[in-house]
């Protein structure tokens, strides 16, 4: 009797460790990185770090200097930042708003607006944007036009003023496997899968693809942004290297620039 309790027990402690082992296997989804880059404007950029974001600024070397007491907290957990350099107020809408540009915060659904005055962060209140839509991600290309991707297809929205109207018709499907979508100019988008970045230039939101300019990326990283025109950064954990074209798409790693935070 008793050695049979001690085989019994054996195997329930066989099981339990087992369990926990396939537990412990079992992957942890996110739905976006808890680390992000983004160029805001005038040589600014920010690095959001959870829900805090700590801002830099370059006098055009690629030399980045931290500016003291700017720190935007977030005040609730975050999925997603992006920015809007080009927001001005209507000025028939609100006549006292002066902005440097828009900060958008997006948890699950639901997008925040921070309006920017010198890095000092206030939120519009009334301008919350409700996503209506199952979406993979998220992006703010130029001239008020907002883009919602599920899958291969992106939505395309308007939206001065913070309000935000579906552009019937001019959805994108993209003929090709992606990752993530990133706005490099007015006109040219690149979408990533992998390490490979194709680039499309778009018409009115019809996009063509630019056959031969595909970029590959040379090393493993955890995020590729765009700073100004034809400078793109990317990210390994804590360090930024940075790739500049001449405007052909063609693009060369600029050499003793990296930026480490």
């Amino acid at each position: 009797m008793k050695l049979y309790i001690i085989i019994l027990a054996l195997l329930i402690t066989s099981n339990s460790f087992a369990s926990s082992k396939k537990e412990s296997k079992a992957p942890v989804f996110t739905t976006s990185p808890s680390v992000q880059i983004l160029y805001l404007n005038d040589g600014v950029i920010g690095i959001r770090q959870d829900t805090t974001i700590k801002f830099y600024v370059t006098n055009g070397d690629l030399s980045f200097s931290y500016l003291e007491g700017k720190d935007f907290v977030i005040p609730f957990e975050t999925d997603e930042i992006f920015y809007m350099s080009q927001y001005e107020a209507n000025p028939k809408l609100d006549k006292t708003l002066k902005s440097d540009g828009v900060l958008g915060v997006r948890k699950d659904k639901t997008i925040k607006f921070y309006n920017n005055k010198k890095l000092a962060f206030s939120y519009m209140k009334g301008k919350d944007f409700l996503i209506p839509i199952e979406f993979d991600e998220i992006i703010y290309l130029a001239d008020w036009i907002f883009g919602i991707r599920k899958s291969n297809t992106l939505r395309f929205y308007t939206c001065r003023d913070l309000v935000f109207s579906y552009l019937k018709e001019k959805d994108f499907v993209i003929p090709s496997e992606i990752d993530k979508i990133t706005h490099l100019t007015e006109n040219v988008t690149g979408v990533r899968h992998g390490k490979v970045v194709k680039f499309y230039i778009s018409r009115r939101l019809v996009f063509s693809y630019i056959s031969g300019k595909d970029f590959v990326i040379p090393n493993d990283f955890d995020e590729i942004f765009y700073l100004t025109e034809w400078l793109v950064g990317v990210r390994k954990a804590t360090n930024v290297k940075f790739y500049v074209s001449k405007g052909d798409l063609s693009f060369s790693y600029i050499e003793g620039k990296d930026f480490n935070f």
